[in-house]
């Protein structure tokens, strides 16, 4: 999996607001936010996803 270039991260919780990279962000239930000397920040979620298959 290729990774997604981090731009930005906008959390307001009275708001209601959930952003990442400027797009309203959905399932997401863990992330991780690190700070590298050479590469800079980063930023690793887990998101649910749900899979079904016709009955």
């Amino acid at each position: 999996m290729k990774p997604e270039k981090f731009k930005s991260i906008h959390i307001d919780l009275e708001k209601g607001i959930y952003e990442l990279n400027g797009i309203q962000a959905e399932r997401i239930r863990a992330l991780a936010l690190t700070w590298d000397c050479e590469d800079g920040w980063a930023l690793e979620i887990t998101r649910d996803e749900v899979y079904t298959a016709p009955a």
